[in-house]
């Protein structure tokens, strides 16, 4: 018995007999017969004639291009065995259901493919009485897995849009919240010997430090921020992302340090490279549900033009190698050509947006760096960041310790405008207290009132941005067009990278991001106030 000829073999022979062997006489019911089962095979959706109980009785070669299952391997078999178990009663309603007045209504059903991915098809059923005597149902499905994931990012970036409008307000009362702790602790600070407070003091000050750095975090992922980038060691971003975590992971998952003492400093924004690591220590987590190790290891490298070449995104030049490796599930080559796409996830919906990954590889590109990762299922994950060594070996440090003295004033006179009462009170404490003289008000139609009652005396105007009646943005404009020779300080904890890069040198002096501390704000006042001053942006 000759066996019987493959799809592919059997479509190539249709399609090169249509109109018959030569020297044959074909009647036109044979010829359309042919010409239905090239056009049924050739078709770019799936066709599959079914029975009202789902069997397959015939099915067109375009579900191996789609799904990856050979058609032959499903013709006799129920439709149901690629088919979703959550959407088998859907499937089994419009098959039994299925009549001449419904054929054109359209559904979705979900079916997976030969690597068990899941798609999405659009179907939609014909008249069950296909020819006199043969019963059965013609099934019609497109795939639209690639438009439902295109309308889902859409449905994503509107929200997250709208996440960001909410963020900025949300932003604006949280800073207004921690800028008069952070000042106050540290004029609490002066004069206090007592070990016991300070060290209370300073956990005040931290905490209110975190509180800044989540605000920042919300802001930088929802509507851009510009970087704050300080020198610092590796050693010092990985022993603070391991002391968050302590407290928070479970006793199972045992994080290990090996860092060179001899390892090169990196200059980035430190709530950035935080954020990175804590998305990879969670990933880690998330990846050892019973338990693991995650371990960081860091590498002085220098990259040259062979290397570089090599590498994604990467130029010659010193790097220090930051590598972060679990002993989890691990990831397919399949997963691992799209963890850093926008909203693609192996986790469940409830606990993964997709945005983590996207969100490191775009901070590690800001920063000129790169991120590498290898993956094998059942052997773990390791996730390598490559950070442009400091072209200068001294480092500033991470938590910025040590004695500091601030400037003094010389009395000279400072107009602060902000509608929150604390920060207007606190401010104007702080300045008082390094030598300056201060007036209030609490919007920008009083300062501008003192600002004119004042003008002979008074040297700068630190206003805040968002105010009733007048806000600082109208404040700046009266001022300049006023010619009333002040400096002018704007102070916001929601002006975006773009409003800053604008009122920089322009129309401000300086911009300080709320929560600023104590020092930042007079070591600001005190550098406008000198002989030449530069225009200055202090986050």
């Amino acid at each position: 018995m000759v066996p019987p000829a493959s799809p592919p073999e059997r479509a190539k022979a249709l399609a090169q007999n249509l109109d018959g062997p030569s020297g044959a006489a074909i009647d036109d019911l044979t010829l359309q017969g042919r010409r239905f089962e090239w056009l049924f095979h050739h078709s770019p959706n799936i066709l599959a004639v079914l029975t009202t109980e789902g069997i397959v009785l015939n099915i067109s070669d375009s579900v191996e291009k789609i799904l990856g299952h050979p058609p032959g391997q499903l013709t006799g078999k129920a439709i149901y065995d690629i088919v979703f178990v959550e959407d088998h009663a859907t499937l089994r309603e419009r098959l039994a259901g299925a009549r001449r007045d419904n054929f054109d209504e359209v559904y979705e059903f979900h079916v997976r493919d030969k690597d068990g991915t899941l798609h999405c098809l659009e179907a939609a059923n014909s008249d069950p009485r296909l020819d006199a005597g043969l019963t059965g149902i013609l099934l019609t499905a497109r795939d639209v897995t690639k438009r439902k994931e295109l309308q889902n990012q859409l449905l994503r970036a509107q929200r997250l849009e709208t996440i960001g409008s909410l963020a900025g307000g949300v932003a604006h009362d949280l800073n207004n919240i921690l800028a008069p702790i952070l000042m106050a602790v540290e004029l609490l600070k002066r004069g206090i010997t007592d070990k016991a407070k300070l060290k209370m003091l300073d956990t005040v000050e931290m905490t209110a430090q975190k509180g800044r750095g989540i605000v920042k975090q919300i802001l930088t992922f929802a509507r851009g921020s510009t970087l704050e980038q300080v020198a610092v060691h590796p050693d010092r971003l990985i022993r603070d992302a391991m002391d968050v975590v302590a407290q928070t992971f479970p006793a199972s998952v045992l994080i290990e340090q090996r860092v060179r003492e001899d390892c090169w400093t990196v200059e980035v924004d430190i709530t950035q490279l935080h954020q990175v690591l804590m998305n990879l220590l969670v990933n880690a987590r998330d990846a050892m549900p019973e338990g693991g190790r995650v371990t960081f290891t860091t590498e002085n490298i220098e990259v040259d033009e062979a290397y570089a070449r090599m590498a994604t995104n990467m130029t010659p030049g010193r790097y220090v190698a930051i590598t972060v490796s679990d002993t989890g599930a691990g990831m397919s080559a399949k997963q691992l050509k799209r963890i850093f796409d926008p909203f693609y996830t192996t986790k469940d919906a409830d606990h993964g947006t997709g945005l983590g990954l996207a969100t490191v590889k775009q901070i590690m590109t800001v920063h000129g760096g790169a991120i590498s990762v290898k993956s094998k299922v059942g052997s773990g994950t390791t996730f390598r960041l490559y950070l442009p060594a400091q072209s200068h070996p001294t480092c500033t440090g991470f938590d910025g310790t040590g004695p500091v003295t601030f400037p003094f004033g010389q009395g000279e006179l400072i107009i602060v405008a902000d509608d929150d009462q604390s920060i207007r009170d606190i401010t104007k404490q702080t300045l008082e207290s390094y030598g300056y003289t201060v007036r209030t008000a609490s919007n920008g139609a009083e300062a501008l009132a003192l600002l004119i009652q004042e003008r002979e005396h008074a040297r700068l105007v630190l206003t805040d941005f968002a105010m009733p009646i007048m806000d600082g943005r109208q404040l700046i404009c009266a001022i300049r067009k006023m010619d009333l020779g002040v400096k002018v300080i704007v102070a916001s904890g929601t002006t975006t990278t773009n409003e800053s890069t604008r009122l920089v040198g322009e129309d401000t002096d300086a911009v300080l991001a709320k929560p600023f501390t104590a020092g930042t704000l007079l070591t600001t006042v005190n550098e406008l106030l000198a002989p030449t001053t530069p225009p200055i942006a202090v986050a």
